[in-house]
C-alpha cells in the first residue's frame, strides 16, 4: 500500500493508503463520514506516488466503529489505467 490523497468534486478530501492495478484503486482511510457524505461520493481525483488520476466510485465499505478506529474502504475505477 502507498500513501495517497483522494479528493471529490462535491465532497471531502481524504488521506489514506491505496493499492492500484489496471484500472482499479482500493483506497483505505480511517476517516469517518456520515450517510449523506457517503452517498455524495461519486467522482474525483486520486494522487498516488505523485501521479494524479481521475476516478469514480465503484463501491464504499465501512468497517469498524468510531471507538475501534472506523475505516472506509473505497473501490475506485480510473478513467484511464495508471501506467508506469
Amino acid at each position: 500500500m502507498t500513501e495517497a490523497k483522494l479528493s471529490f468534486e462535491d465532497g471531502p478530501a481524504l488521506s489514506g493508503m491505496a493499492t492500484h492495478g489496471g484500472d482499479y484503486v482500493t483506497f483505505k482511510t480511517e476517516t469517518s463520514l456520515d450517510q449523506d457524505q457517503l452517498q455524495a461520493l461519486k467522482a474525483g481525483v486520486v494522487e498516488i506516488s505523485g501521479k494524479t488520476e481521475k476516478v469514480f466510485v465503484e463501491s464504499v465499505r465501512v468497517s469498524g466503529t468510531e471507538a475501534d478506529g472506523c475505516c472506509l474502504e473505497i473501490t475506485l475505477r480510473l478513467y484511464a489505467p495508471i501506467t508506469g
